[in-house]
C-alpha cells in the first residue's frame, strides 16, 4: 500500500496539547505584567518593569504563535477526517473512495 496513515486520535491529543500549552505561556506572560513592590533604590524598578516589559512581549508572541499552530494542525486533523469520512460512505455506498473537490 502506498501513501500514509494519519492517527486522528493521536493528532487530535497533539491539538489539546498545543492548546494548553499556549495557554500557559500566555498565562506566564500575563503574570509579567505588573513587577509591583520596591525593588530598591534608584531607578531599579524602572529598569525591572521595561525588562519584564519586554520578557513579556516575547513570551506572549510565543505563546500567540503555539496557539496558531494548534490551530493550523486543528485544520489538518479536521481535512484527514473528512477525508476519512468520505472515505468510509464512499465504501459503504460500494463505491471507490473519492477525495472532496476542497481537500485535493
Amino acid at each position: 500500500m502506498s501513501g500514509y496513515d494519519v492517527d486522528l486520535v493521536y493528532l487530535a491529543q497533539k491539538v489539546g496539547q498545543l492548546e494548553a500549552v499556549s495557554d500557559s505561556v500566555l498565562e506566564a506572560a500575563t503574570a509579567l505584567e505588573c513587577p509591583s513592590g520596591d525593588l530598591g533604590p534608584g531607578d531599579i524598578n524602572g529598569a525591572v518593569r521595561e525588562l519584564a516589559s519586554s520578557w513579556r512581549d516575547g513570551i506572549e508572541e510565543i505563546g500567540t504563535r503555539i496557539g496558531e499552530m494548534s490551530g493550523h494542525v486543528g485544520g489538518a486533523l479536521a481535512n484527514y477526517q473528512a477525508v476519512e469520512d468520505a472515505a468510509r460512505r464512499s465504501f459503504a455506498a460500494g463505491l471507490c473512495p473519492t477525495v472532496p473537490a476542497g481537500l485535493r
